[in-house]
């Protein structure tokens, strides 16, 4: 497969110009492979801008791929393949993005000023406990805080894992079951609740429904269908106001990339990062030099960076191959593996301190692809990009593996940072529970 940075770096072939949110990209068309390259490109503009309007102006000779991609894109029903990216940006922004192709007869590219992505707003900080949750794949993580004091902490494994749950309703019982045990530890009024999901969430809604944690309720639905979107509307969508009715105090969710980033921007000290958690799959956002955290990029694990087929590397919604998803996370070392554990957890810890030639070479490639996550998500950032990354999650803490990963990560142009290296101004193990952390930020409003 062609890392699709690469691709980005040539120097010759048809030129192609893609204007996303008012940034233009110049790109060149491969001789191999063009309409493949082009649609990875929509792909991921959309995964990680998710924008309303994408204007592709391309010359003559690259006419051919460019709108065979669109063709394709266009062709898709909304409920399958790229298509369900497009209807999750038409949930965001209330219509369909538009994407247009304008066949260039002259030299230059039109376009508009560049749009930074806004930061999450701020909000007033509550008196009282604060509960981050944080809602992974194989465990939920809980913070209780009361001011700068951690007065409760949990890291329960799920009992039935929510890819299982049959609707949005499966959440509220353990959530509402860990904010009043941290009540009781606390012993003072609760004052928010902080909540980071793995779906794209805007203004406290979950608007994406890509995520695998509602896999369960697609089986049950035919996958992609108004009865899904139905059952998404009704029990996922509002979960914050659900959890609100249901805990009586505010409560604010947030994608669990951002939650990363709330806790980067927390301890970094200043300075702007690209922010990544390297967990069940691969989440992300960013700090800006102000450190105001924002939502990009809004999907990186259905991003590509591999344009071309390899087996068993089609994306879990989408089935673009070569995507984030299958690389640098848990699932990624497994599927390089073969393996299928009982426990993920566990037998991930394990294979962090083997030796075996296969193991170490499960991680060089995920670190590989860690760099290629890294360029294609500077890329998108434009002018924007960070020289500082910033990286949590179970993949990345203190083993022999993960210095194999880490040193095969070390060419994605940016300075690599763990959680662990910084200093913590809080009792908790940053790759553990600093998701949850960040989320119980994010309902105080400091980050």
């Amino acid at each position: 497969m062609t890392p699709i940075r690469q691709l980005r770096a040539l120097e010759q072939g048809p030129r192609w110009d893609l204007v996303v949110n008012g940034t233009s990209h110049s790109l060149r068309i491969p001789d191999q492979g063009g309409a493949e390259y082009v649609l990875a490109t929509l792909n991921n503009a959309l995964c990680a801008l998710a924008p309303s309007r994408i204007d592709l102006h391309c010359e003559p000779s690259a006419d051919g791929p460019v709108a065979e991609a669109i063709a394709s894109l266009h062709a898709l029903d909304n409920a399958s393949g790229v298509g369900i990216l497009l209807k999750v940006a038409e949930r965001i922004h209330g219509k369909a993005p538009t994407i247009q192709l304008h066949r260039r007869t002259s030299a230059g590219t039109p376009s508009e000023p560049p749009q930074a992505n806004a930061p999450l707003p701020q909000r007033p900080t509550p008196q009282g406990l604060v509960v981050g949750i944080d809602i992974g794949g194989t465990d939920l993580k809980v913070v209780g805080l009361v001011g700068d004091e951690v007065v409760y902490t949990a890291d329960p494994v799920w009992e039935l894992p929510p890819r299982d749950f049959e609707s949005g309703f499966s959440y509220l019982e353990p959530l509402r079951r860990h904010v009043r045990a941290a009540k009781r530890a606390a012993g003072v009024p609760l004052a928010g609740v902080g909540v980071s999901f793995p779906d794209l969430v805007i203004d406290d809604e979950v608007v994406g429904g890509i995520t695998s944690k509602t896999v369960g309720m697609r089986n049950r639905t035919g996958g992609f269908t108004p009865a899904y979107w139905a059952v998404f509307d009704r029990t996922i969508r509002p979960l914050a106001r659900l959890l609100a009715d249901d805990v009586g105090a505010p409560v604010r969710i947030v994608n669990d990339g951002v939650a990363v980033a709330s806790f980067g921007a927390a301890v970094m000290g200043g300075g702007s990062a690209l922010t990544l958690s390297l967990g069940t799959s691969v989440a992300g956002a960013s700090i800006d030099s102000q450190g105001r955290v924002g939502p990009f990029p809004l999907y990186p694990g259905g991003i590509v960076i591999r344009v071309a087929d390899e087996p068993n590397t089609a994306h879990r919604t989408t089935g673009m191959t070569g995507t984030v998803q299958q690389y640098p996370c848990q699932g990624g070392i497994f599927r390089m593996l073969g393996e299928r554990p009982d426990n993920a957890r566990q037998r991930l810890k394990a294979l962090q301190h083997e030796t075996s030639s296969a193991v170490h070479a499960a991680f060089t490639q995920a670190g590989q692809a860690l760099a290629e996550t890294i360029a294609e998500c500077r890329f998108w950032m434009g002018r924007e990009a960070p020289d500082t990354t910033l990286l949590l999650g179970r993949l990345t803490e203190p083993s022999p593996q993960t210095g194999v990963l880490l040193r095969a990560a070390s060419t994605s142009g940016t300075t690599l940072i763990r959680g662990t290296e910084l200093e913590v101004p809080w009792p908790i193990e940053p790759q553990t529970l600093g998701q949850a952390l960040g989320a119980a930020l994010m309902a105080r409003g400091l980050a």
